[in-house]
């Protein structure tokens, strides 16, 4: 089987565009504005032509269409019937890359000549305006290779393909004119992550059985067909899936894995059941008694650590709960539920450019400025040279944001604690919007971070005053600040700005969706369902502060004792409100005992329990990890400001602590006390026990309305 690459089918023809011939038109489309029943088509396409396309499972294609990361060329005939002439099926990388990645380009057999690939590459570009370009591996030896110049791509550098037959493939490249001016393009790929995968993940990507087709492990198969992660398989593997009781299934299965090209992991045999019984030891003797396979999974995990792989996915709960942190002790490992892959990832590439640690309790300040402060002779060192900016243009839009906000808390600047300033924005009212038409951050380390802490006040600042967007007017903001206002749910809007949509529906999807679709300047494209919890709290990130109600995404109270909500929420309702709180209310990790770990994604309404008895406030958990205090103090080291005492200092009684990586939280306006929260939920809930107590959505709704009433 070859290995997930782009590529065009091998009887596509690139021409110039054409809309209309004999037969009908052809018109271009995104995935999230045609009927689900166009999912199929597109499986259907993609399976044909899979020789030169690479396998993707069925559930790989759903959650690209569920995130909006397909586009379709549909042919209108003349009788009015519809046909799929073609698609390209992307996927936007980490932030740390900063390209899309085209994982499939394909038209269909009857359907060439029509200039259709460059239509669609051309779509693609401009749903990924914010990206510096596309990028997309082929191999040399497929006709498509000689075809991508004509589509704008340039090569970049060419390299032995990790397939079986290791034939030699190009990378392309194509550029985005407007994004990269002030950024090249790097000079290799981001580090790619070694993913083994069990024997579960390993069915769902490559078996056939029906009951997998519409589920099960849809990330993994876009991540590595987007060539941001590299799969691998343990030497036992095959062992396992020969005990498939499917005979047809399990000959199938075993001609994947023999010729599928994965890297094989493996040992020397003393060392894996060494290591094996490591892990095993590590394992309470009820669950022992209970759970057959964790032996087989040691044997696997075992493999994969000494095979040189950086993570282990797996479904199985008892895998990741028991032998997860064995395997991550003085190892820089982790083994994870597929669904909390890409949020490791994001993770990763932060850890060098998100700083907010650098931020707390540090001698930075949020004031207005003095009329010093706002000459633009002064800060010539937030020109844009390299966007065209002049010197008359700068000076005329620091003056004119200057004088309009005079007096007020529209214009603010940061302060380094040298007293340099490090920031300048500015931001008015204007009917619905938050218009902001100055956005300046110095270059350095702490851009990234600055931008990301700044777009979220900036939306907490819209709901509050019940707006509905926040648009950044600023057309010469850096491109990095740029970057990461789209990464964080701005998107281009009808004006070509970009614009956040700001909610405050606690709903149903439905709801959430008609409230975004109701706001006049919105630029998110948004699926008719939702196919995942991991997509549903993604959308509550895009669209902050709203809440969707999915019936399986789940809420969790957390206890918190007084010091810690202190010293992690800060009980402050806005990101700026005081110097010390910069890095504070957008992400963080709190640090609890290891005897629960509640799933993730989810929801966090934390309970002050010793000293204030009340739930305080709301976030997003993004990640929660159980390991040793030593190993999850060095991963969550950019984001956590406990010392390895105090993460130590919570440890359960085998050593063991969770970390829960939450963000954008939300002090809530009125707290609850323990007697309200039990009545709102009919005296279901008791906040007495130091353990994660689920929250049944009619019941979070309720809550989380009356604590951000005013």
């Amino acid at each position: 089987m070859p290995r997930l690459s782009a590529g065009l089918s091998d009887t596509d023809e690139v021409n110039g565009a054409a809309t209309a011939t004999a037969e009908g038109a052809i018109r271009i489309a995104g995935i999230e504005s045609v009927p689900e029943t166009w999912v199929q088509e597109v499986i259907v396409l993609g399976d044909k032509n899979r020789n030169r396309l690479g396998p993707m499972p069925y559930a790989g294609f759903r959650e690209a269409a569920a995130k909006g990361n397909i586009v379709l060329a549909i042919r209108t005939h003349d009788d009015g019937t519809e046909a799929l002439a073609g698609y390209c099926l992307y996927a936007p990388t980490v932030r740390a890359d900063r390209y899309a990645r085209i994982a499939h380009l394909c038209v269909a057999q009857g359907e060439r000549g029509q200039g259709i690939p460059a239509r669609l590459v051309d779509a693609v570009m401009e749903r990924c305006s914010d990206r510096l370009g596309l990028r997309l591996k082929c191999r040399d030896d497929w006709e498509a290779a000689a075809k991508w110049p004509s589509l704008g791509f340039e090569p970049v550098r060419r390299r032995t393909g990790r397939g079986k037959t290791n034939k030699p493939m190009t990378e392309w490249v194509r550029h985005n004119d407007d994004a990269t001016t002030l950024l090249s393009l790097p000079s290799a790929d981001p580090e790619h992550l070694l993913v083994a995968v069990d024997c579960n993940v390993f069915c769902d990507l490559f078996g056939t059985s029906p009951k997998r087709k519409h589920r099960f492990s849809g990330t993994v198969a876009v991540l590595a067909a987007s060539e941001q992660i590299r799969l691998a398989r343990p030497f036992s593997l095959t062992g396992e899936l020969n005990r498939t009781t499917d005979l047809r299934e399990r000959d199938a299965l075993l001609h994947t894995a023999a010729a599928s090209g994965l890297k094989l992991l493996k040992g020397d045999s003393a060392a894996v059941e060494e290591l094996r019984d490591e892990l095993f030891a590590g394992v309470p003797n009820n669950i022992l008694a209970t759970d057959d396979s964790l032996e087989t999974d040691a044997t696997l995990l075992a493999e994969a650590i000494l095979g040189g792989a950086d993570v282990f996915v797996t479904r199985d709960q008892n895998a990741v709960t028991y032998l997860g942190p064995t395997a991550a002790k003085g190892r820089d490992f982790t083994v994870l539920y597929p669904d909390e892959l890409p949020a490791f990832i994001d993770r990763r590439a932060d850890a060098a450019g998100y700083l907010p640690t650098q931020l707390h309790q540090t001698g930075y300040q949020v004031t207005r400025g003095d009329a010093a402060t706002w000459n633009p002779e002064r800060r010539m060192e937030l020109l844009e040279k390299e966007s065209g900016e002049t010197k008359p243009e700068f000076r005329a839009r620091i003056r004119a944001s200057a004088e309009r906000s005079v007096g007020t808390d529209d214009r603010q600047v940061m302060f380094t604690p040298d007293g340099d300033v490090l920031a300048i924005w500015a931001a008015h009212d204007i009917g619905t919007v938050l218009d902001v038409p100055l956005l300046r951050i110095q270059r350095g380390p702490l851009l990234p971070t600055i931008a990301r802490q700044l777009s979220r006040a900036m939306r907490r600042r819209a709901a509050d005053n019940g707006l509905t967007t926040v648009r950044l007017a600023d057309t010469q903001a850096h491109v990095t600040i740029r970057a990461e206002l789209q990464r964080d749910g701005f998107s281009p809007g009808p004006n070509g700005l970009l614009t956040a949509t700001v909610l405050t529906t606690v709903g149903t999807w439905e709801q959430v969706k008609a409230a975004a679709h109701a706001v006049p300047e919105t630029g998110v494209a948004l699926p008719a369902h939702l196919g995942s919890t991991a997509e549903a709290s993604e959308y509550e990130r895009v669209l902050w502060p709203a809440k969707v109600l999915h019936p399986d995404l789940p809420t969790f109270f957390i206890p918190i004792r007084g010091v810690f909500a202190d010293d992690l929420l800060g009980h402050m309702p806005t990101l700026l409100a005081r110097p010390d709180s910069l890095g504070l209310s957008r992400e963080h990790v709190y640090y609890k005992s290891g005897n629960t770990r509640p799933p993730s994604p989810g929801r966090i309404l934390w309970y002050s329990s010793r000293r204030d008895k009340e739930v305080v406030a709301c976030s997003r958990l993004v990640e929660s990890v159980t390991g040793t205090p030593e190993v999850l103090h060095r991963e969550f080291s950019n984001i956590g400001v406990l010392t390895l005492d105090q993460v130590r200092g919570v440890k359960n009684k085998q050593g063991k602590v969770t970390a829960l990586r939450f963000a954008d939280t939300e002090i809530l306006k009125r707290p609850l006390p323990l007697a309200r929260v039990q009545s709102l939920s009919v005296g279901t809930v008791n906040l007495t026990i130091q353990s994660p107590v689920p929250v049944d959505p009619a019941t979070f709704k309720q809550l989380y309305e009356e604590g951000m009433r005013s």
